[in-house]
């Protein structure tokens, strides 16, 4: 097994050792929010490389972490193996919705982005570049409904060219950032949907957008919620100590899943507070942020999360994602 083979990636269990400082806003003190036992593997890799998931919550941004250190080498080594058989199959063995790949809900969610930056500025024929485009989904609905000149960046091999041969193959979707930034390309609208939390450094990446886009370009982003995310912890927590409290394997050797949808692939989840940190710190003002993200069938969770959103003034999403859109501070 990973934890057998490649000892020096996991480390050890992430509740009983010290509580490190937000990395995004370095405040110290903070408490464990979530733990639980039972890390997926893939590719014979957890992952994320620590024994047990276990993440904090910062006291004043309101950012849920990881309370171990983690690499973007690591994440950038298991991501990069990531391909379209294997996320078959994947999807065919897993016993609840995974959020990703080309369901029904995913198109409903690219299609409202879509829409929301269109009401914001005319993006017909812009240039648009997706960072963690997976195989180009968003692009083609860009394409066909906007006509917009489609770039992207994902660090699987694999999907990028699936994502270059879905917007016609003119080598447009590349493995990483660094070659647009070096050609000099300018984009109109950057996006980056569920992505930012899957890397270490997510304030490096969102300073390179700066050097992509144009000077009255648009950066959107939507990340995990923190807020949502420790609701659903608590919720699938309680479940399991009344009914099954083996749902969550307690061996760190298990290659199994963790149940009832609970992500652990996530180094960070975000609150709206923290997100517009997030962007702050990469060299953004962010003036539109809110939730997204439930299905269509969860109309009533969806109202109540909308409620409380406007009574909070935004400060509190229990949308499973926050979005924001932002533009380069002057």
């Amino acid at each position: 097994m990973a934890t057998q083979s490649k000892p020096e990636r996991v480390f050890p269990a992430t509740g009983k050792g010290p509580m490190r400082p937000c990395p995004l806003c370095g405040t110290t003190g903070n408490h464990l929010a979530v733990f639980e036992a039972g890390i997926e593997h893939r590719f014979d890799m957890p992952v994320l490389p620590v024994a047990d998931y276990g993440q904090a919550l910062c006291s004043k941004c309101g950012l849920l972490y990881v309370n171990a250190p983690v690499s973007d080498e690591y994440l950038v080594e298991l991501y990069s193996q990531e391909n379209v058989e294997w996320q078959k199959q994947y999807l065919s063995e897993v016993s609840v919705v995974w959020n990703g790949g080309t369901t029904d809900e995913e198109w409903r969610r690219f299609s409202t982005l879509a829409d929301l930056v269109a009401k914001i500025r005319d993006i017909r024929k812009v240039r648009w570049m997706d960072f963690g485009c997976q195989t180009g989904e968003l692009g083609e609905i860009l394409q066909k409904r906007y006509e917009v000149q489609m770039s992207g960046v994902d660090v699987s091999a694999d999907y990028a060219a699936q994502a270059d041969a879905r917007w016609g193959g003119h080598k447009t979707a590349r493995t990483s950032l660094d070659s647009f930034i070096a050609e000099g390309q300018k984009f109109d609208v950057v996006t980056a949907m569920e992505t930012l939390e899957h890397i270490a450094t997510p304030w490096e990446t969102v300073a390179s957008f700066r050097k992509v886009l144009t000077p009255e370009g648009l950066l959107v982003v939507t990340v995990p919620s923190a807020q949502y995310f420790k609701l659903k912890y608590h919720v699938f927590k309680a479940y399991r100590s009344i009914f099954n409290r083996q749902r969550v394997r307690e061996s760190v050797g298990s290659k199994g899943r963790s149940m009832f949808g609970l992500c652990h692939t996530h180094p960070y989840n975000f609150s709206p507070a923290s997100l517009e940190l997030l962007l702050k710190r990469g060299g953004f003002s962010t003036f539109y942020i809110g939730g997204i993200g439930w299905s269509t069938r969860f109309w009533l969770p969806s109202a109540i999360a909308r409620g409380i959103a406007i009574l909070t003034g935004g400060r509190v999403q229990i949308f499973p994602s926050v979005i924001a859109v932002a533009r380069i501070s002057n």
